[in-house]
């Protein structure tokens, strides 16, 4: 019955049309790997983490987008389970076995293994920054998140979790407010759900989705929390959930089976590889549309580039969006028409200046956003800004053209400058 009841359920939720277009583009792959994970790095270079029972892991990179590619580290009959690369263009994998957590400073020409407080499986790594990672590992007594501030020269213990063995962190989310989010999937009752820290790792509360398979976990902008579920164990719907912004419960959007993976773009679309297909939503989990491509229909692992294009991929096949996902181009090819906001020096190398011109900017609520040609947000941070003036550090962006964006609780002032 509950069989029944879900799927009656989903044939409502899905009123929305299919989305019949010219999507992916097929990428070419190994025929041997099999793929679990994926990232890519500021030079368009992609990485490729591979390995499943009898199918030999490691990582494999290509140069030339797909048209061949290179085993940089081979794991043998491990897996490299996750991957991420920082802002310095460091390369982390997590696997099982000997050396779990490891990383590549050359671009995946040499690898080192990192000592780790715990040598069990490594399943979700999260660089934020350039020093800082958080690693999610399946312990013997259950889930475990470590967190190094310092390049993995110490580590802090965040997050463990002893309501069973079978609990293991499957994703990390991290609020532009500084909270703290991990899903956690189980096999048995009483166990799974998501987590929430609101000081910095010190304390942790249940905040919800007990005895669901929690796989993947996304947070947009307005730091609006989405979760998928592969299963439950007990008679709730498996699905996509979301906690909106202000509101402390979790709400069912869409109920599906073996949810994989969530990834938000900057225009804050929603993809979800769930039932053997992929869904868009475009307004913020209210609707959702199939993507209709027979490409659609293999992948379990989505990943999207610093350019907003989305990546799928599934045991040794890959693809990629034709188009960037972002539709809000041209909203910032026209900010540099403004005349709001004097930039100073302009190109910059380290220390942008910034001055209001005949407006007054209120010091409350005050949110500065950078974002590059393609409509990618790279800084977004709330600054105290003081008779009109303000001062940001940019020496971390890669040369190119920016526009930035000043957002208080009356007004929008937007401008451009050049990173030397």
């Amino acid at each position: 019955m509950k069989h029944l009841s879900l799927l009656l359920f989903a044939l409502v939720c899905y009123t929305s049309p299919l989305l019949s277009q010219d999507f992916w583009e097929q990428l070419n792959f190994p025929d041997s790997a099999n793929i679990l994970c994926m990232a890519t790095n500021n030079q368009g270079n992609i990485f490729a983490g591979t390995g499943y029972q009898s199918v030999y892991g490691g990582v494999y990179r290509t140069v030339d987008s797909a048209q061949s590619w290179e085993l940089v580290l081979d794991v043998g009959t491990f897996m490299v389970q996750t991957i991420d690369i920082n802002e310095d263009g460091w390369i982390y994998i997590g696997r099982n076995g000997d050396n779990n957590l490891m990383v590549s400073k050359d671009n995946g020409e040499s690898w080192e293994g990192i000592d780790l407080p715990s040598f069990m499986n490594v399943t979700k790594v999260r660089c934020v920054g350039q020093d800082t990672v958080y690693v999610g590992i399946w312990e013997n007594f259950g889930a475990l998140l470590l967190r190094t501030t310092d390049n993995c020269t110490t580590w802090d213990t965040l997050f463990m979790s002893y309501n069973h063995v079978s609990e293991n962190i499957t994703d990390i989310g991290i609020l532009i407010t500084g909270e703290i989010y991990v899903s956690v999937n189980a096999f048995y009752l009483n166990s799974g759900g998501v987590y929430k820290s609101n000081d910095d790792g010190f304390t942790w509360e249940y905040v919800g989705l007990i005895n669901h398979q929690v796989m993947a976990l996304a947070i947009n902008s307005n730091n609006d929390v989405f979760t998928g579920d592969w299963y439950t164990m007990n008679e709730e719907y498996p699905g996509i959930y979301a906690q909106y912004q202000g509101i402390n419960e979790f709400e069912l959007l869409l109920p599906v089976y073996h949810a994989t993976d969530i990834v938000i773009n900057n225009d804050n679309h929603i993809y979800i590889a769930a039932d053997e297909c992929i869904l868009q939503s475009s307004d913020n989990g209210l609707t959702f549309e199939y993507i209709d491509e027979p490409l659609s229909h293999f992948i379990e692992i989505l990943y999207l580039d610093d350019q907003d294009y989305l990546y799928g991929a599934k045991g040794n096949q890959i693809v990629k969006s034709i188009q960037p996902t972002i539709t809000s181009i041209a909203s910032h090819e026209s900010i540099g028409l403004s005349q709001n906001v004097s930039l100073f020096p302009n190109p910059v190398n380290d220390i942008l200046n910034g001055e209001m011109l005949n407006r007054q900017v209120s010091t409350n609520c005050t949110t500065v956003c950078i974002y590059d040609l393609w409509g990618k947000r790279y800084i977004e941070t709330n600054l105290n800004i003081t008779q009109n003036h303000f001062k940001m550090d940019v020496s971390r962006l890669n040369e190119g053209m920016y526009f930035i964006e000043i957002i208080d609780n009356k007004s929008r002032m937007n401008s451009k400058f050049i990173k030397n």
